[in-house]
């Protein structure tokens, strides 16, 4: 069973508080409220019907939030042969990716994270 699936169950079937949702399912508090939130603007009513899947329940929570699997790869090759040319840095370089298009572009501490993998 999905988290999501969890916080809900907990919170309408079990009637419990975010915060103890939080510590049955090791999220935080504010987690749990986004997901409540999210869930009740989803159109989606609970109980959930039997053939829901937990794949159309995330989509469901979580539309129009951009996901992390939508993320464009930066260029790891290009990168490492761009820092070796004096005065480059990984924040000019992020700068270069974010501007080819910002809505697909991962944050500056994400781009630094997947270089260092």
């Amino acid at each position: 069973m999905s988290k999501i699936k969890d916080i809900l169950r907990l919170r309408f079937d079990a009637g419990l508080s975010l915060r103890d949702i939080s510590k049955c399912c090791s999220v935080g508090p504010a987690t749990v409220s986004e997901i409540l939130s999210r869930f009740s603007t989803s159109g989606l009513s609970w109980p959930l019907p039997d053939e829901t899947s937990d794949t159309e329940l995330e989509k469901a929570v979580y539309k129009g939030k951009n996901s992390s699997r939508l993320k464009r790869q930066p260029d790891i090759a290009l990168m490492h042969q761009e820092l070796k040319r004096k005065g480059m840095t990984k924040l000019l370089l992020w700068q270069e990716y974010r501007d080819l298009d910002t809505a697909t572009a991962y944050g500056y501490t994400q781009f630094c994270e997947h270089y260092q993998t």
